[in-house]
């Protein structure tokens, strides 16, 4: 896709390109995102922009502050000071977009009545693409910044197409808004750097084992769909609940693995789960976030550990190879397990080529 630069052109060029992370679920975005977000502060575009529409909708409509699915941590609350020097940063008198900070994000009552709350923040997007809910005046306010969790994210949700509709509409890769955007369909955030625009993404993707990361899927869900609780892994692997094929889908468009090879080699940097410390540096290194110093050093192994040590994350018990469930799990994931052995090649060739990391004998 021309939307996205080869990774044979060196260096990165900040003024023309934005790193685009391949967020495929389970497989280490998450550690991105609280890394980059926590730690280096860096401003993005994930699927939090749709939680900061829902509460910015909730308020046009006459809401209390009090209204959304969280409220913000008051102990991470950036001081006006910073704020002010990142609005400033972000595009001085140019550019009037605020930093919103708020108290603590508490659950809305709504949160327990739905099956699914993301689908209501899918909604405001989808609201915002055609134009406002029906008999509801439009709702689409301007690009602003706002922290969740000591995060700052931008209002635009990059994980799906009204998303990334609102995205193209408010021109966020050329606002100076956002440094690193998130999504799990390359295909689709491709359409953010579609011509006559002048900029391109650098892709990045974060992959982890197949296997692993269905089994990650399942225990998280379980925790949160009462109807995969009642399930085994091999019953979840064999239901609609759990996708086929999805690294493989999100970078050639479809099940296509020789595709989906090119394009990884062609375009992406690669990082492993397994190396998340070494993933991340890498691409701090490439993307030129590495004059850092030991505090945020620190933070950047603490947020590791820490999600790292979630528990859908850590000790996993994977099936037995050649089990029945191993079998149904391996038929939903039969080109993603091809294709995660050539990202580990992958990843040992650039750390040569690329950060003169010297080839294993």
């Amino acid at each position: 896709n021309g939307a996205f630069i080869d990774l044979s052109v060196l260096p990165y060029n900040p003024a023309l390109e934005m790193p685009v992370i391949l967020d495929v679920p389970f497989s280490g975005g998450g550690a991105a995102r609280e890394v980059f977000g926590r730690c280096l502060k860096l401003v993005q575009c994930s699927k939090e922009g749709a939680e900061i529409l829902a509460r910015e909708r909730e308020l046009e409509a006459g809401g209390s502050e009090s209204v959304g699915r969280r409220r913000l941590m008051a102990s991470n609350l950036l001081g006006e000071e910073q704020t002010r020097r990142l609005e400033q940063e972000r595009g001085g008198e140019e550019n009037t977009a605020p930093v919103n900070v708020h108290p603590m994000f508490i659950a809305d009552a709504r949160k327990d009545q739905m099956n699914n709350p993301e689908e209501e923040l899918i909604l405001v997007e989808k609201e915002i693409s055609q134009g406002g809910a029906p008999n509801a005046p439009p709702f689409d306010p301007p690009l602003r910044m706002e922290v969740v969790y000591a995060s700052t994210y931008v209002n635009v949700d990059c994980t799906t197409p009204p998303g990334i509709d609102r995205g193209i509409a408010k021109n966020l890769v050329t606002s100076n808004m956002a440094d690193v955007i998130y999504s799990p369909d390359m295909h689709d955030v491709a359409r953010l750097f579609a011509p006559p625009l002048q900029a391109y993404g650098r892709a990045v993707a974060m992959v982890r084992h197949p296997i692993a990361r269905a089994v990650a899927e399942y225990e998280r869900r379980k925790e949160r769909d009462a109807e995969v609780k009642k399930m085994t892994l091999e019953e979840f692997a064999r239901s609609d609940h759990l996708k086929d094929n999805i690294l493989t889908k999100a970078i050639a468009g479809r099940d296509d693995l020789a595709i989906a090879k090119e394009i990884l080699k062609r375009k992406f940097l690669v990082g492993l789960f397994d190396r998340m410390d070494a993933s991340i540096e890498r691409l701090e290194i490439f993307l030129h976030w590495n004059n850092i110093g030991n505090d945020v050093r620190a933070c950047q192994r603490e947020e590791v550990v820490r999600e790292m040590a979630e528990p859908h994350n850590h000790d996993l018990e994977l099936p037995l190879e050649g089990s029945p469930t191993w079998i149904s799990l391996m038929e939903k994931n039969g080109l993603d397990m091809v294709l995660f052995d050539y990202a580990k090649f992958l990843f040992d060739y650039q750390g040569h080529a690329l950060f003169g990391i010297p080839a294993s004998s």
